[in-house]
């Protein structure tokens, strides 16, 4: 049986390709690559394990090729605002958004596998054009991929946010006067305390401040409370490990008491 296999990339890159992912036990099969016909190539499947065998290799050529492709382009056209350097990341988080797990994966390259050996099946002619069954056939995969790439702007857009507002908190930091030299901070029922030295609570009363509209939350209110007071000494050996602690060491740097 023979397969005609087409891409919009051209056969010279097809076929590359294709002879990639034919490994000696594929050989052994049965597969072998024919000639270049047109924008595709033909690939020879000795019988139905070779066949099953040249629609896992193509669903590995779409999961790990097309899906790229299609990544790049989408946030070429859709996100064209993103910095060239720092596309890379975004483009490299979508991906792992996609295939959080081992199983994941190889159960949508099991799927994708399926989906191609049946279309290959009721096509008479034996033909799959790459570009028109990923167009086609595999919507829910492509929809998939523009959501984890939304998921990964999304992310990239509230980290770049995070930079520029700690840039803004540490000039704000280095203006000021430091208020009181120490100060340590308590999880709370609501929110967080803070401490001096003696053990008495340090209260901050600020105009809009969460003791008198009640509406900011806990981690705000604190940055608030901090940034006022400038401490020189901030005590945070009671804060679990985690995000918060890890953005008051970024914010007051060499300030923190671990």
């Amino acid at each position: 049986m023979e397969v005609w296999v087409g891409t919009t990339e051209g056969a010279p890159r097809l076929r590359a390709l294709i002879e990639n992912r034919l490994t000696l036990p594929l050989r052994e099969q049965g597969l072998r690559l024919a000639g270049e016909v047109g924008e595709g190539v033909g690939v020879i499947c000795a019988g139905g394990e070779s066949f099953l065998a040249l629609c896992d290799l193509l669903a590995d050529i779409v999961l790990e090729e097309m899906q790229v492709r299609f990544l790049v382009r989408r946030l070429e056209r859709d996100y064209g605002f993103i910095d060239e350097r720092e596309s890379g990341r975004v483009l490299i988080g979508a991906p792992r958004r996609l295939w959080q797990g081992s199983e994941r994966e190889a159960r949508q390259r099991r799927e994708v596998a399926r989906r191609i050996a049946l279309f290959l099946g009721e096509s008479p002619a034996r033909r799959l054009m790459l570009d028109g069954f990923l167009r086609f056939r595999l919507q829910d995969c492509t929809l998939a991929w523009e959501r984890a790439l939304a998921d990964s702007v999304e992310e990239y857009l509230r980290r770049h946010e995070q930079q520029e507002l700690i840039g803004l908190l540490r000039f704000a930091i280095s203006m000021r006067e430091p208020l009181i030299d120490y100060v340590r901070l308590c999880p709370a029922e609501e929110g967080y305390l803070l401490l001096g030295r003696d053990g008495t609570r340090v209260r901050v009363l600020l105009p809009g401040s969460p003791q008198e509209d009640g509406e900011l939350l806990a981690e705000d209110a604190l940055f608030i409370q901090l940034v006022h007071l400038s401490p020189e000494a901030i005590d945070v050996s009671q804060l679990p490990p985690g995000e918060l602690r890890s953005l008051l060491r970024r914010v007051f740097v060499g300030r923190l008491r671990e």
